[in-house]
């Protein structure tokens, strides 16, 4: 695969500019950089790439993020089941904060959506 620059890196993985060059800040994905300055991509790099945006998707904090990118394969099933267990306590606090905002919604006459 021939190197990339971050503008098609941008386009290829639909993520904005301002990400990537943070990813790069964060020292998640730091690429090569060219005499010019413009950063150039290898395949190593877009792998790094792929695996930290599915992280963030799941909602996974940058330095968590850090430690499993210097794990095999990428991955740890105990900062994994950590994260989880965590992202279950917020539903938990969430779905009690619907019940509330239905209750009061209910108790003032106004219809649920």
């Amino acid at each position: 695969m021939k190197e990339l620059m971050a503008k098609d890196v941008v386009k290829m993985l639909n993520i904005s500019t301002r990400m990537l060059h943070y990813y790069d800040e964060m020292g998640l994905v730091v690429p090569r950089r060219k005499e010019n300055g413009y950063r150039v991509y290898d395949e190593k790099d877009l792998t790094r790439l792929k695996v930290v945006i599915k992280y963030r998707r799941a909602k996974v904090p940058v330095k968590v993020i850090r430690e499993l990118l210097d794990k095999p394969n990428y991955y740890d099933v105990k900062l994994m089941q950590e994260h989880l267990c965590k992202l279950q306590n917020e539903e938990a606090y969430l779905q009690e904060n619907i019940n509330v905002t239905k209750q009061i919604i209910k108790q003032n006459g106004g219809d649920l959506l």
